[in-house]
Order: C-alpha cells, then structure tokens, then sequence
C-alpha cells in the first residue's frame, strides 16, 4: 500500500478539499481530489468529485465521474443511489439530442478520432449524438485501429479497445491518467482513470528478532504470574479448612508471599510487552517510514480517505 510521502501528501490533499468543499469553493475542491486521486486512487475520489460537479450544476462532468466510480469499483457494488443519478442524468443528455460516450484503450494515451474528427486522448469521455459512428485509434508504436459503433439515445456506453504493438518499435510512453476530457462544451476536465484504481500491495514489514524476544518473554512471565495466582488461590482455600492457627498464620505467609511473587511476574510481563511494542513500531517504521495507508471513510455527503496503520 502506498506510505511514506506520497500517502502524507495525498491525505493533505483529501483534507483541504473537504475543507474547500465546505466552503463552497467547488472548482477548487476538484482539483485537490483530482491530486489525491492521481497519488492514491480511490473510486470514492470519483465519488467526491461528480458530487462537487454536481453542485456546480455540470451534469455532463458529473456524469462522467459518477459512471468513472462505478467502473472502479468493480466486484464491489456501487452505492445504488449512484446508479439511480447516472439514469437521471442520461435521462437530461437524452433530452438534450445527445449521450455519453467513454473510450478506454490499452496502453492509454491514444490519440480519438470520431468519424475522422480528433477529439482527445485516451481515456477519452464526450458527448455524441445518438446513432452510428466511425472510431479510431493511433498512438506511436502501435497498428491503427478503428471500429463501428452505435451510440443508443438513452444510455451512455464505454468502449474499450486494446492496442497492438508493431514489433520493432518502440513504443510511446504511456500518456498520465490525468490527461484531459473534451467536452462538447469547449472545456475540459481531467480524464477518469482507465482502470479501476487501488492501492499496489507491498511487503508487509518484518519485526527484528529481539522484538519477537521481549514479546516471547512477556508471554513467559504473564503465564508464570497467572499460574503463581492460581496456586496462590489454591493454598488460600486450603487454610481456610486448618484447623490451628499456627497453621494457619504459615499457610497465610505462603499465600502472601505467593501474591507478591505473582505480581511481580506481572508487573516485569508488562514492561518487556511494553518494551516489545516500541520494538515493534521502531522496526517497522524502519522498514517502512510513516507506514500508513488511505483507507475509505464518509464524511457528510462525502465518501474520502481517512489515514490508518497499514498493519
């Protein structure tokens, strides 16, 4: 999972865009959750940002990142509040003479053409008139592909195309996932992700062999002092059955100096624990500096990134 600077930094990212969000600076809160996304992706970052269009009464980009977070959720089961909002808003395109169209491609980065006009780069979204079109992609290095299609008037539809590579040359770098969406409005917005975003697992850092020392000794010691307990409460029943005082008041000594003996096998238990859990976050901040992760959290009307340990 992705730690150290890059998670910090997305964070901050995630946080000062709640913030601007809070205060109505929506063009502003996009573009910070744009820079989280790009360092940490998240589908809840395509979340938060077709809510943020939203209220800037973009439907068309809205649109967009709404259909882009369920594309990147993949196995796991878009809100269907979400799914209810994509129909509304495919709904409005409809009236308006024209639908949503997503071309993905592998590699991305290739150069769209739509019935011989050039529309963008990979992962490409924009909006058409409904009926038959030509699409075609070029990107360096790679045999030019082209394929019909038909774009249905009440519904936004994503085509995704591999590319494949002319052997002997070399192929074009990869354009960033950021690259930007015409629209049909003359603007631009940064381009959804082509896959589903999510955090690269990394090694899980290993504790060192004191560590797992003190936690062994810890073990040890809390055992001993519950079995000294234990014994402890046995030969405290048995006095209470002595007839004579005398012993009595040896059995009693034994069951004090038992209580004392327990207490500090659990007092020394504690302080090597304690010891072991310093340990234990030394070496893993060694293996792995600000080990933390972004995890998904709501905030509001927002779904974002909270930190937590990766462990």
């Amino acid at each position: 999972m992705p730690g150290g600077a890059a998670g910090i930094e997305a964070e901050a990212h995630y946080r000062q865009g709640i913030a601007e969000f809070e205060e109505g600076h929506w063009r502003e809160a996009v573009e910070l959750f744009k820079q989280a996304d790009a360092l940490a992706p998240s589908q809840w970052l395509s979340f938060n940002i077709a809510k943020v269009f939203e209220r800037m009464r973009d439907s068309r980009s809205a649109l967009a990142w709404f259909r882009d977070y369920v594309r990147r959720s993949g196995d796991e089961a878009p809100l269907p509040d979400v799914l209810e909002r994509i129909g509304e808003l495919e709904a409005e395109l409809a009236a308006q003479g024209v639908q949503q169209l997503s071309v993905l491609s592998t590699p991305p980065g290739a150069t769209v053409l739509l019935d011989g006009d050039s529309r963008g780069v990979t992962p490409y979204t924009g909006e058409l008139a409904p009926g038959a079109h030509v699409l075609e992609l070029r990107l360096r290095g790679h045999h030019d592909t082209w394929r019909e299609l038909t774009l249905p008037p009440d519904r936004a539809i994503d085509v995704e195309l591999v590319l494949v590579a002319i052997p002997g040359d070399e192929p074009a770098a990869a354009e960033p996932s950021g690259a930007p969406i015409m629209t049909s409005t003359g603007g631009s917005v940064s381009a959804p992700p082509a896959a589903a975003g999510g955090f690269s697992p990394e090694p899980a850092p290993s504790a060192s062999w004191w560590t797992w020392g003190l936690f062994g000794g810890s073990a040890a010691l809390l055992l001993g002092a519950g079995a000294v307990e234990l014994s402890r409460r046995g030969i405290e029943d048995d006095a209470r059955d002595t007839p004579g005082q005398i012993d009595y008041a040896d059995r009693y000594d034994e069951v004090e100096s038992r209580r004392d003996t327990a207490r500090v096998l659990l007092g020394a238990g504690a302080v090597l624990g304690l010891a072991a859990g310093v340990s234990l976050y030394l070496d893993l901040q060694e293996a792995s500096p600000a080990a933390t992760a972004l995890g998904l959290g709501c905030k509001r009307e927002l779904c974002g990134l909270l930190a937590r340990h990766a462990w």
